[in-house]
């Protein structure tokens, strides 16, 4: 497990040069004004209709054609900064390339062309459980018992340079499935089928 989950700079330097390497990726959440909200089922593992694992055409059919597609990232929604209340996640085993469909309030994460993971971040984004962008976290505590937190740094290195705080959230949902929330109240909604760090 260890050998999986590799430092974040580790991971972002190697899709910044193009490799596809083992580790973690540090994923940016936040809302945006003009993004489009999406229906995420934990239960049954879709977003906006398609399923997580499902081969990237069926994505964007269902969501329309990306604002940005590309293989080096970034790995989060367009509009959004880097590292902005991002919670880390896992690469799936054994992968060959990685891509990143990037929408308004959304982004997709795509391994050897199956979705693996997104990232919503527009606001009326919610879940099969009714909790979403802007809902207050204990909603999310209390809709996902095993719902494990911390409060840290939000890795955001711009001025005025204070260092702020942020809940990061991750539930494994039986075998398949982890959700992720970041903020309170609710900045952004992971759905994954890899790891979830804090």
């Amino acid at each position: 497990m260890v050998a999986r989950f590799t430092a974040v700079a580790a991971a972002l330097v190697g899709l910044a040069a193009g490799t596809s390497g083992c580790g973690m990726l540090d994923v940016a959440a936040r809302g945006g004004a003009d993004a489009r909200p999406v229906a995420i089922d934990e239960e049954r593992g879709t977003v906006a209709g398609f399923e997580l694992g499902a081969p990237v055409d069926e994505a964007v059919a269902a969501l329309g054609t990306p604002g940005e597609r590309s293989a080096h990232g970034p790995l989060w929604p367009l509009g959004e900064r880097p590292g902005r209340a991002s919670l880390n996640m896992a690469l799936p085993a054994g992968h060959r390339s990685l891509e990143v469909l990037r929408y308004r309030g959304l982004a997709v994460l795509v391994a050897d062309g199956r979705v693996f993971a997104v990232i919503a971040t527009a606001t009326g984004t919610t879940t099969a459980s009714g909790v979403g962008v802007g809902s207050p976290l204990a909603e999310a505590r209390a809709a996902f018992p095993g719902l494990r937190c911390a409060e840290v740094e939000r890795n955001e290195r711009i001025p005025p340079f204070a260092v702020e705080l942020v809940a990061r959230c991750r539930a494994r949902l039986g075998d398949r499935l982890r959700v992720g929330f970041v903020g309170d109240p609710v900045e952004s909604v992971t759905l994954s089928t890899t790891g979830l760090g804090i």
